[in-house]
């Protein structure tokens, strides 16, 4: 089954072969992306759905740009920085922390468990809570 990701992938394969004059295995990809040949394998064929870290991997072997394979594979182009909470979370205590940790972790894997391939994140936001508002800036800038 070819998925958009996949599609990208064995074209990138492609001409790597191309530029290198030979073929690229899925082997040698995985050899230098640092995953397991079956990894590598399965994202050619399109089947499952690869982790973050892999698409990257693979990615960067073939010189695909990152913000192109993480969309493709579902994942938002561009991955932000670490959570920070906000100032108020000081007053939680260990055991509230570690039930919000595991709350941002199942709304994580929620979304990725129904995200179709090559769906983006807007995508599955708009699904499960309807087109988001643009942000607004409420601050008073007149000064």
């Amino acid at each position: 089954m070819s998925t958009p990701l996949s599609a990208r992938l064995e074209a990138a394969r492609d001409a790597l072969s191309a530029e290198r004059g030979e073929r690229v295995s899925n082997r040698h990809i995985a050899e230098e992306a640092g995953v397991s040949p079956p990894t590598v394998d399965r994202m050619m064929k399109g089947v499952g759905r690869p982790e973050l870290q892999n698409v990257e991997a693979v990615a960067a072997v073939l010189k695909v740009p990152l913000a192109e394979a993480r969309r493709l594979a579902g994942y938002p182009a561009k991955v932000g920085g670490p959570y920070r909470p906000p100032e108020e979370s000081r007053l939680l205590t260990v055991r509230q922390r570690n039930a919000f940790d595991e709350l941002i972790r199942a709304v994580i894997e929620s979304s990725l468990d129904q995200a179709q391939p090559g769906s983006t994140i807007r995508d599955i936001d708009d699904a499960a809570l309807g087109p988001l508002e643009p942000e607004v800036d409420h601050r008073d800038h007149s000064a």
